[in-house]
């Protein structure tokens, strides 16, 4: 099934996305637009990216609600977006972003799937 975006308030807007059980977040406003988390993966967030044009075609602004992977690996496909993060989000990310990847491509690769090249 196919993820599509619910409004739950006027602009405001929720894709719930099964793999991972993820929910991506659309503020959309006049002239700018919030997206909140990216995905886990490049390809996903281009997916996000084609969800996000229909709804509006103005510039973005990432903010990731977490330091966890299918949160906010997929922030490079947004560039040249600002990108914020909640308290702490940063320094985690930093200090954890190479030891989540490790572990997603082993789990990738135990479950015998090819990771994603990006």
């Amino acid at each position: 099934m196919s993820a599509v975006w619910q409004e739950v308030a006027q602009g405001v807007l929720v894709r719930r996305h099964p793999e991972l059980d993820v929910n991506c977040g659309l503020v959309a406003g006049d002239g700018a637009c919030l997206v909140v988390d990216t995905r886990p993966q490049l390809g996903e967030s281009a997916d996000l990216i084609a969800a996000v044009r229909p709804v509006t075609p103005h510039p973005w602004t990432v903010v990731n609600t977490s330091a966890h992977y299918d949160h906010c690996f997929g922030n490079a496909a947004f560039r040249p977006a600002t990108v914020r993060g909640s308290g702490g989000c940063a320094s985690a990310l930093v200090a954890t972003a190479e030891d989540q990847h490790a572990a997603v491509l082993a789990e990738l690769r135990a479950d015998g799937d090819e990771p994603e090249r990006s």
